[in-house]
């Protein structure tokens, strides 16, 4: 992905009790919210990449949290992934390193630099795997806003939709036939989507307080970088 704001979710890969705890060597797989793809590991090389639900599989897509590098590989028994008791790994408070269960390869990135318009060199990271890993490879998770989560999952549902009703499209065309594009495309939920989409965007009432008005504005301008962001 090559925005800086997308919504990742952490999902534990062996589950005993709902909600329960992430801590250190807990396998976990990384969640991209908006697209519902899971950051793992290409088959045929350790280039990381985005895989669908049905290509996730645990070897490819399970990482461990560590405290430290070090080629010490640690099982954790059955009771050992309880994920009950005291959480270690805590939000904005404890600096984690991941590691790829299956290569044993490091999370870390790679610096280059861009020129952007208007602005000149700008240096940008590029997410990738490495044996070793940087110094610096260490980073905290946070947790997302309630409005930032609620976006996401509006553009996770209206990029499955459209997509749907773009192929629906194509093959309509190339086959000259309307018969399958009204099986497969379900137009009264489109028309509603885009109605939702119209008051999700809605610009505030003019009797709103000016504090309010600031607050309304704020949210919507979050709201549509998001979804630019994510390129809908």
């Amino acid at each position: 992905m090559q925005q800086a704001r997308s919504l990742w979710r952490l999902e534990l890969a062996r589950t005993k009790w709902a909600g329960g705890y992430i801590n250190w060597y807990h396998p976990m797989r990384i969640r991209h919210i908006t697209t519902g793809l899971y950051l793992g590991v290409k088959e045929d090389s350790n280039d990381l990449c985005l895989l669908p639900k049905e290509e996730a599989t645990l070897a490819a897509t399970c990482f461990y949290l560590r405290e430290v590098k070090d080629d010490n590989k640690v099982i954790l028994e059955d009771k050992d992934l309880e994920v009950i008791g005291v959480p270690n790994v805590r939000y904005d408070d404890v600096t984690v390193i991941a590691q790829h269960m299956e290569t044993g390869f490091w999370l870390s990135y790679k610096a280059y630099q861009v020129k952007k318009k208007n602005v000149g060199l700008v240096e940008e990271k590029r997410l990738l795997l490495h044996e070793e890993g940087r110094m610096d490879d260490g980073c905290e998770f946070a947790r997302s806003q309630d409005e930032e989560a609620r976006t996401a999952r509006v553009i996770r549902k209206c990029s499955a939709l459209f997509n749907s009703f773009i192929v629906g499209l194509e093959v309509m065309i190339n086959s000259k036939s309307t018969e399958t594009f009204l099986q497969d495309c379900n137009l009264t939920e489109m028309v509603g989507s885009l109605d939702d989409l119209n008051n999700y965007f809605v610009q505030p009432e003019d009797d709103l307080s000016h504090e309010d008005r600031q607050k309304f504005l704020k949210a919507l301008r979050n709201r549509q970088d998001l979804f630019q962001e994510e390129g809908i």
